[in-house]
């Protein structure tokens, strides 16, 4: 069985944390509500910009017929797997800034950063974006008021959770990227 926290879960724990009641339906949320369902998605985003163990991937991208790599919108970013390649995402396709195209010739090896919906997370990484954003939440409704202990300490627990799970389910090793294996070799 698979744990998970849904949208409407998260909404009500960021506005338990502001003293505010539940609501049933993110639809009908009032404009608290409506402020913390935002929250809830910026920080979604925000944490996702960073690399962890279940959206940064190593993978091989194909060029279609017209010799360009397309990049789906789960897309954020797109790294070399080599020092001596230089990729970006632009207008949703891969641009290579080293031979100044978005043409290439062969399939492409390389890491990208992917972005999930917050229901398709895991626990953990909902959990802390959760609690994430009900401290931002809670900083714009008190603005002059420090963070709570307990808000505080729960999120702390959150972020400590998802870095050893991170750290636990990760895979890494400097030894996997060739340009570095070569230099420590």
């Amino acid at each position: 069985m698979s744990v998970q926290l849904n949208k409407l879960q998260a909404v009500n724990m960021m506005l338990r944390y502001v003293g505010q009641a539940p609501i049933n339906s993110l639809q009908s949320s009032g404009r608290l509500g409506s402020q913390a369902i935002d929250i809830l998605d910026e920080i979604t985003v925000i944490t996702q910009q960073k690399p962890y163990y279940f959206n940064y991937q190593k993978t091989t991208l194909s060029p279609n017929l017209d010799k360009e790599i397309l990049l789906g919108e789960s897309v954020l970013e797109v790294d070399p797997f080599c020092i001596e390649n230089m990729y970006s995402t632009i207008d949703g396709k891969l641009y290579n800034f080293v031979k100044e195209t978005f043409e290439f010739e062969n399939d492409v090896e390389v890491y990208v950063l992917y972005f999930y919906p917050y229901e398709e997370l895991t626990y953990s990484v909902q959990h802390y974006i959760a609690m994430a954003a009900s401290k931002e939440l809670f900083s714009i409704r008190f603005p002059k008021t420090q963070i709570s202990p307990s808000l505080q300490e729960r999120f702390l627990r959150a972020e400590a959770t998802l870095n050893q799970h991170d750290a636990r389910v990760g895979n890494y090793s400097l030894l996997k990227n060739k340009t570095i294996a070569q230099i420590l070799i």
